[in-house]
Order: C-alpha cells, then structure tokens, then sequence
C-alpha cells in the first residue's frame, strides 16, 4: 500500500526498565506514526484493540487524530493511564514520607519494613537493611546477601552469618495477611491450587510487607488522585519481589514461567518501592488518558470493555485499528490476576478473571480467540477502514493462525511486510525470529478456491520462494520465505472457507504440510539447499539457475548503508532506517543483523541512536589505506623471499578510481612472484561485498582478499549466514589477511608465519574457520 515505511521495532525500542517490560509488546511509536500518515487523515478515528501501551493513542492525538485504546487487562490499564499523566515528583515523595511515617505496631512503617531485611555489616558489625538475599530454593535458606551499610559504607554480596539464618526463615507461611489476599483473589476460574502456587511465589516476609503497603496505601490514599500512581509503584514491585528472579552475570534476570529458579532473589520490599515511585517521578508529563469515549475529540481515550461491545459502540467509525497481534501469555495472565486481586480487591479480581482462559491449553483455543478478535473488529471499520497488526514471533504459528483467522473472517489481506531479526541457517522448515506487519481491509465475500487446495498451496509456496529468492538474488534461510509463501496463500484464497476454528487448524496442519512437500519436489529442478557446513542439518534455499547479473541484496544493503552515512553530519538510527525501507521494500526487506553489521562496520556512534561515517571510512582514508597496505605487502615480499609486482592498475589509482577497484577491478592488486612465477595474488578488498570476488579458480597460486580490520565482523556474518559464499570463496582458492596482522608478520618475517596468520581469526586458517 502507497505511503506506508514499514521499519523494524528495534529490540532496543523497548526500554528494559519500564515497568512490566518482559511482558509488554507495544508498537513502536515511529511505526505507528508511519501507519497513521499513511492510511489516515486528521479527524479520523484509530483504534488500538489490544492497546499495550500509549504509543498508538499518543501517534493518533499529536498527528490531530482521535484516539481509542481498548486494554482488557486492568493491570495495563492503570499502568497506561499513569504513564500518560504521571503526579509530580514532589508529590509523590510527599506521599511516600506520609506512608514512611504513618505507624506500625510501635514504630513507622518504612522503618518496621526496612528491618524485616536487617542483617548485620561484617566489616563494623552494626545493624542495617539488606538490599535483598539469595535464596536455595531446595534448603529453604537464604545462602547470600547483597547489602551496604548504613554506618560504614560497606557493600558486598557475602553468605549471610549462620547466626542469622533461622531468623530469616523463620517467618509464618500461614499468616494472616496470606488468607487475606488469598481470599481477594477467590472467583469463579481460579481453583485454590492455584491461588497457592501464585502466594507460593513470594516468601512469607515479602508477602507480608506488599501486602502491609496495599493495606496502608487503601486507608491513607482512598480518595487521593495520587493513588493510581502508588497501586503502579506497587505493582512494580510486586513483580520485582517475587521469587522468579536469578542470579545472572549482569545483575538479576527474570524467568519467564511460573516456576521459581534454583536460587532465586528475595529484594527489600521497602526499598523497592521506594525506587518505583521515585521512577514514576521522573517520567514525562502528557495530556490524560479518558476513560470515557464522549470525552474531548482532542483527547485519547482508554476502555477495559470486551471488544465486542466496544466495536458495536464504534460501528462504522474506526479508519485504522492498530496494534500489536494479542498473544496467549500463561505467565502473565497468571500474574495478572494476582496482581490485580491484590492492588484492586474483588474488583480487580472480576476484572481479570478473563485471563485465566489463557492457561487452559486447547490445539485450537489460539485460533479462536483470534478469529473472534478480528470478526467483533470488523464492524467498527468504517468504509475504507484499515486493520494493521504488527508483531515479533519466534516461531510459525502466529503468522499462520493470523492468516487463518483472517481468511475465515472474510477479511481481505492488502499489505504484508515480513523482516527477519535472526537470518543464521536453519533447519529446512524451521523459522526463526521474524517480525511482521500485516493489513486488512473490511470484509468482503471470498469464492472458495477451485481444484486441489492443497496442490494448488504446493505450486504457489515454489513459485513464492522462486520469486523472493530471484528478487534477494542469494541464498536465504526459510525464515525469510515463510512469511511471503504464506501471505501467497491468503491472498490467492486457499486459507478461507473453514466454519470452525478446528477446521482451520487442521487447515493450517495440511497446507504446512502442502508446503513443505511442494518446496522437496522443487529441489534439483527449481531450488536446491546450501547445508551450513557436512555435519549439520541447517541449510539456506537458493536457485538452481539463479538470475544472471543480480547483485546479492546483502551487497546493495551494503553500498546502501555506506553512502547513508557522512563524516560529520550524524544520521539518527529511525532516519536510516527509513530510509533503507525506501530502497528495500517489501521482499527486500534487509534482516535485522545485516543492517547492525553494516552499521558497525562503517560507521562510529557520537551518541545512543545516532551514526557517523567512522573517520577510516571517507575516501581519501580509503585510499591512503590502499597505499599503505601496498607498500607494507610489497616490503613483506621482499623479507621472505619474493619478488612482488604492483598491478598496472594500481599504480597510477586516483581517488575515484580507488572507491571502485574492490567491485570493478579484473586483476589482483599486488603479485609476488618467484622465479618469475606468480606464486601469491592480493586483492585490496575494503568491502564485504561477493559481487567483486576475482573471477574463477587460480592457476596454482595463492589468493589472498586483504581486509581492513574493520571489516572482519562484517564479513563473519556473511559467511556465517551464507553457506554459497564459502563455498564461492573455496571455490576460488581465496582466503583473507586482516591488515592488523601485517605489522607482526614484518617483524618477524616467515612464511610459516604467513600462512598461520590468514583468516579472519587471530591463530586461525581459513580452513578451521570454516570447519
């Protein structure tokens, strides 16, 4: 569709210490501001069904828009609200001093809590609060503790004194404040098992300070605006206090599953919260969320309706529903709801009774629930209306259940983009990480296909994987195939016509079959596999013919990149990487790490986010580069015993001649020859690029690609992901020397020496590299 730049959501989009960040896919905000330009005007309507975030509602109302989220969860709910508007800092830290000094049995809260962690300071031996310990999950113990003293300044992680040990296990596992929130947290769906596994996620002394804090926060807060602030600051340290937290080399990670690690982390309740809301003090102001549809046109709104209902409300209205594809997440719907019944009560616990359907594994529940999303969405579209869901997924069954629920609800399929964030070999079906924006459009009748469906899905999946493969002109892994084969499929009508979410499943089980039989039958006439080395089942697709005179897309990418960026005017990670979309539509869509490689390659960050041309990179350092390493070649020549010749063509090289030599040059750039013999060949490569490799195999002599050592990772990836261009380049005899092993090899010059040194590893062949 004409307008739309569709651009990766960078891993590092998302900020690692926003609250709820592992569980949280919002749409990046850049891509939803390229979606709203182009497929809606100012005074439209757009919808973010399965909101996670402000990013959608806050690209709509800047843009003159107006704005509709729908979060179902009451959690994200109150946490996007308060993202939007948080209370001033001054006034969260006068309310976290009131709850500090507000009393607890004979003593102010903050300080009763703060000495549920007390330890005692090795160096000085003076009492003072742990920042938090590690637990043996199987002992019951807490074997470590991180802490700084109060009195003396000392920190450490040390084993926690012996003499302390029964008083920190010592705490009642049936107390009273654990039957109170297990009796928040009873409803209809949620089995007593379970409620005990979910309490079972806290020690007895962290639950017992939340819950101190949930209880204090209600009295003194009740009918305080600051009181959604304090329930997220509460809910943030909810999720950093329960017992699913390790031990990892940088600092503490969280598991992603309900089950408590080996040893896992018991934090200071306290302290924690204190840091949430200091945090939520600093995050920027914007204009409120509403929770009510007829508030402001000018100002977004927020509902926590069932999307049917809300759709009914907007029938007809919505140009664009944007948002990211929903996911069935067992972990967090669990955490969800106990969350929930915790900060909110009886009501929180209504509210999110929902998500416990997400835990309930069904071979089709996933389908289901898609395709019920998307048929109550449908109404809300208004004439011209858009549906656009972007998502990362690591595996085949979202796009494919995606695809499915679309076609069953009759929705036309009008843009697809699909990027591959992992590219590496795979399995021949296997599908690695990849994210992809799809469009539809509103509903219309759809005739079911003619003949054979799933003969028809075996011709269309080659010719879609021919056509890609022609259009990228290299190998690829089946991760960049699946995506087009499958929106093939769509758009020619073979995934429609299923009545019930079973009948599309065992659907979308045959045409995978379909798909992988018709790609076998193809191999040898139309397609063959490149394996990634003889020992290993991971391979990249190719052409048996391939076109003639295609550069390969990771050549152009390259060169695409190089040009971008300038010496001294920084260009902004989201500017290239528009205008990489410009070049790269569609199939060409270059993977996520060949842009980072380039990136790295030729470029040096003034600061987060921004790239310069590195200073070794401008013409006239290319070119000094070539002098140099020409002159170092030649003086190595001659001390082990060679006679090296400069080619005709560079010795007369001026600066433009120069900037083409590694893509056009016929010859090598330097010979050493011995009884009048050429015995070693050097082509000066400061590219990555195949497209300039030498022309057929050479006569007895060794070749050698001579790099800048800038260029080794770059290069890596390329034959990391690319089984043909090893084998091209053993084909040819070729091997590399990196220029930084030149210095060494004069200083001791020996042609043992020579030999061990090529390679793009220090004390590594080419050969052990490859092997």
């Amino acid at each position: 569709m004409e307008g739309i730049l569709d651009i990766y959501s960078p891993p590092e989009a998302t900020a690692a210490d926003r609250f709820l960040a592992r569980f949280r896919r919002p749409v990046y905000a850049p891509l939803a501001e390229s979606y709203i330009a182009a497929l809606t005007t100012p005074g439209e309507l757009v919808l973010d069904p399965f909101c996670q975030d402000g990013s959608v509602l806050h690209a709509a109302q800047a843009s003159g828009r107006r704005a509709i989220g729908v979060a179902r969860n009451p959690l994200l709910s109150l946490l996007i609200r308060v993202e939007a508007a948080p209370p001033r800092a001054e006034d969260l830290s006068r309310a976290v001093t009131r709850i500090q000094q507000s009393p607890k049995v004979d003593r102010p809260l903050g300080e009763h809590l703060d000495g549920l962690y007390a330890t005692a300071c090795s160096r000085c031996g003076q009492p003072t609060g742990a920042e938090a310990f590690l637990w043996e999950r199987t002992s019951g113990l807490p074997l470590l503790r991180d802490y700084a003293c109060s009195h003396c300044g000392h920190a450490a992680r040390e084993p926690t004194p012996q003499e302390e040990l029964g008083r920190h296990a010592a705490a009642d596992r049936q107390g009273l404040y654990r039957r109170l929130v297990a009796e928040r947290l009873r409803a209809e769906g949620a089995t007593l098992r379970l409620i005990e596994r979910l309490l079972d996620l806290y020690t007895p002394r962290n639950l017992y300070a939340l819950t101190a804090l949930v209880l204090k926060i209600e009295l003194l807060f009740a009918e305080s605006p600051l009181l959604d602030a304090l329930r997220v600051a509460l809910l943030a340290t909810m999720d950093e206090a329960s017992n699913l937290h390790q031990a990892a080399e940088q600092g503490w990670q969280a598991v992603r599953s309900l089950e408590p690690p080996r040893q896992y982390r018991e934090i200071n309740v306290w302290r924690a919260f204190c840091r949430a809301a200091a945090a939520i003090g600093t995050w920027p102001r914007g204009r409120p969320i509403a929770q009510d549809p007829s508030a402001a046109s000018d100002q977004a709104c927020l509902l926590t309706e069932p999307l049917p209902k809300v759709s009914v409300r907007l029938q007809g209205q919505v140009r664009l529903a944007l948002s990211q594809l929903p996911r069935f997440d067992p972990t967090f719907a669990a955490l969800s709801y106990l969350w929930s019944g915790w900060l909110l009560g009886r009501e929180g616990t209504r509210a999110a009774a929902h998500l416990l359907a997400q835990r309930t594994p069904e071979k089709a529940r996933y389908l289901r629930a898609l395709r019920s999303a998307l048929a109550a969405l449908e109404p809300a579209l208004a004439l011209g209306g858009r549906l656009a869901l972007v998502f990362q997924a690591p595996a085949t069954r979202h796009l494919e259940s995606l695809l499915l629920a679309g076609a069953t609800a009759g929705l036309p399929l009008l843009h697809a983009w699909h990027g591959a964030l992992d590219d590496r070999p795979a399995g021949r079906f296997v599908v690695r990480r990849a994210e992809h924006h799809l469009v539809y459009g509103r509903s219309q009748p759809t005739a079911r296909p003619v003949g054979d469906r799933l003969e028809r899905a075996r011709q269309l999946a080659v010719r879609a994987a021919v056509s890609v493969l022609s259009t990228r002109g290299e190998g690829t892994p089946f991760t960049i195939l699946h995506g087009p084969i499958w929106c093939t499929l769509a758009r020619e009508g073979l995934l429609g016509g299923c009545r019930t979410p079973e009948e599309a499943e065992t659907l979308r089980v045959e045409i995978e079959e379909a798909v992988r039989r018709g790609l076998e039958a193809a191999l040898g006439s139309e397609l063959v596999v490149q394996p990634s080395s003889s020992d290993t089942e991971e391979v990249t697709w190719w052409l048996v013919e391939p076109p003639q005179g295609t550069v390969p897309l990771a050549d152009r990418v390259e060169r695409a990149i190089r040009h971008l960026l300038r010496p001294e005017e920084p260009v902004d990670d989201l500017d290239l990487l528009r205008q990489l979309a410009r070049r790269f539509p569609a199939a060409l869509a270059p993977p996520w790490r060949l842009i980072r490689a380039c990136l790295e390659s030729y470029g040096e960050a003034p600061g987060p986010g921004r790239w310069l041309l590195a200073a070794t990179e401008t013409p006239a350092q290319m070119l000094a580069w070539r002098r140099q390493v020409l002159a170092e070649l030649q003086e190595l020549g001659v001390q082990v015993g060679y006679e090296p010749h400069v080619t005709a063509k560079e010795r007369q090289l001026t600066l433009e001649e120069a900037l083409r030599a590694g893509s056009e040059a016929p010859g090598p750039d330097l010979v050493w020859c011995e009884a009048g013999q050429p015995a070693c060949e050097f082509w000066l490569c400061d590219t990555a690029a195949l497209a300039g490799l030498p022309v057929g195999p050479g006569a007895g002599t060794q070749r050698v690609l001579v790099i800048p050592e800038r260029r080794v990772a770059l290069w890596r990836y390329r034959l990391e992901v690319s089984p043909g261009a090893r084998e091209e380049l053993a084909r040819l005899g070729l091997c590399f020397l990196r220029d930084g092993a030149l210095p060494g090899l004069r200083a001791a010059p020996d042609r043992a020496r020579l030999v061990s040194a090529l390679g793009l590893a220090d004390r590594k062949s080419q050969l052990q590299l490859f092997s």
